[in-house]
């Protein structure tokens, strides 16, 4: 009689470390599983349509960008429909509905997978940013994700403004708050850059000035003060790839300056022809032809300015810096998009435009 309450009591403890095995196992699973987090952490409900792997990629994104943890609880869909700017959110009561286009995600492994990768993540941005009419949200995204700060604090004034206008003994500019529309167009930007070059130490600040002193220039990157300013006159262009244009042009000045080795930038020299001329103004010269460079002001002024040029039109106008030539497109598509993160194809090669 002992005996059997002694293995009785063996099976018990057996089946209640199983059972305790299998519960450990089930929390664990919950515990990675992305679907489960997103719910749990962001209130974000994902219906039959989305895969372990579409909700971990979309796991990754709100991590990223800390969305609001009182944002209102949300379903998500993913439908095979057109949907501008790849997402559809329509309020319910007590709740969002979202819907997410197919085309977001990859169907195959291939080369596009960080080019899809973003369009996810520009529109969970909308989602985030409440279509970008949340200005909180949007000013935290620029400065966790980009390190940019855009609010012109008495203290930013005092110290970085001022002092750069000091040095170079102009008075000082009058500076204006950014739109909530155009942050949004810096986001979209920022984010094409190689994951590794969205934050550059030394750029910390992006701002507006007024035009009252007549400066002809559009925007300017103060590489040792810290900061890009902008012309008002250009946030209310209402073609907002002229906006993204500009401001990779300037940001790129930032990575020439602080970031590219020496080999990267001797390269580049050597690919433009250039060679330093102390007869011209700009100190340098090319012996290439001007249908080899993508922009007159690439072409007339400095290593540079060409490789600012290069690349913001090989992030917004791909099909123009490929028509004159061809191998400064190779150059940043290999050297930099490459080297500093997964390959990039611009939305225009994938559609064949």
């Amino acid at each position: 009689m002992k005996k059997t309450k002694n293995i009785s009591i063996i099976l018990f403890a057996i089946v209640a470390f199983q059972i305790g095995c299998l519960s450990s196992l089930q929390f664990e699973s919950q515990n990675d599983d992305p679907k489960f987090l997103l719910g749990q952490d962001y209130f974000v409900r994902l219906d039959s349509t989305w895969t372990t792997e579409q909700a971990g990629k979309l796991l990754k994104i709100f991590r990223s960008i800390s969305p609001d943890a009182t944002a209102p609880a949300s379903i998500w869909k993913i439908s095979d429909g057109d949907l501008e700017n790849d997402i559809k959110i329509e309020a319910q009561v007590g709740l969002k509905s979202v819907t997410i286009s197919r085309d977001v995600f990859v169907v195959d492994a291939s080369q596009s997978a960080t080019l899809s990768n973003k369009r996810l993540f520009k529109a969970a941005v909308q989602f985030i940013t409440e279509n970008g009419t949340n200005r909180h949200a949007i000013k935290r995204i620029l400065h966790e994700r980009y390190g940019i700060t855009v609010d012109i604090t008495a203290d930013v004034m005092e110290h970085v403004l001022l002092p750069a206008y000091a040095a170079l003994k102009r008075n000082p500019k009058k500076f204006t708050a950014i739109d909530n529309a155009s942050l949004m167009v810096f986001i979209s930007i920022l984010e094409d850059f190689p994951e590794v070059l969205h934050k550059t130490p030394e750029l910390k600040y992006i701002v507006c000035r007024d035009e009252e002193l007549g400066d002809a220039v559009a925007a300017y990157a103060w590489r040792t003060n810290g900061f890009i300013e902008i012309k008002k006159s250009i946030l209310d262009i209402p073609d907002s790839d002229e906006l993204k244009r500009l401001l990779a042009h300037e940001k790129t000045h930032f990575l020439w300056t602080h970031l590219f080795n020496n080999k990267l930038r001797e390269d580049w020299i050597k690919l433009g022809g250039w060679y330093e001329d102390k007869e011209n103004e700009e100190g340098w010269s090319t012996h290439k032809k001007r249908a080899e460079f993508v922009t007159d002001y690439a072409f007339e002024k400095n290593p540079d300015e060409d490789m600012a040029e290069s690349f913001a039109y090989y992030l917004v106008y791909p099909d123009k810096l490929r028509a004159c030539n061809m191998d400064k497109y190779n150059f940043i598509h290999e050297r930099i998009m490459y080297t500093y993160g997964k390959r990039y194809i611009p939305p225009d090669m994938l559609s064949g435009r």
